[in-house]
């Protein structure tokens, strides 16, 4: 078993509420772990991030916030962010980091798009997930 947080109140005042989510076999944990030290190997809670949708037609893309939107959370002491952002997401990694200081740190050679095992197991190494609809 994995624990895994969840999210209550705003990022002025982030408070982990702890569960328990079953992790599906040996490679899927060995690569959870291996990810979850990939994102930073410190102590401070992971929290991954999903900002948005590949597919942004007009109906769509009103749901969706860009990068630029995230900045009362990315601003938030004490956690680091790894990246859950599936597609090329490079620029606004940039972004993040030149608007707001903050890295989010993304796993070398993760498909997000096409690997739904990893896509878990990267999941699964954070102790927050924060994500778009």
């Amino acid at each position: 078993m994995h624990s895994q947080a969840g999210f209550t109140g705003d990022s002025n005042s982030l408070r982990f509420v702890t569960t328990r989510l079953p992790v599906n076999g040996f490679e899927s944990d060995l690569r959870r772990v291996t990810y979850r030290a990939q994102f930073g190997g410190d102590n401070r809670p992971i929290v991954g991030i999903c900002w948005r949708s590949m597919t942004l037609g007009a109906k769509r893309k009103k749901y969706y916030s860009a990068i630029d939107a995230w900045g009362p959370i990315l601003k938030t002491p004490g956690v680091t962010f790894g990246n859950l952002q599936y597609g090329d997401c490079t620029e606004e990694l940039a972004q993040a980091r030149d608007k707001f200081g903050v890295t989010i740190h993304a796993v070398e050679g993760s498909d997000l798009k096409d690997d739904i095992d990893g896509a878990a197991a990267l999941s699964a190494a954070c102790d927050l997930v924060i994500s778009a609809p």
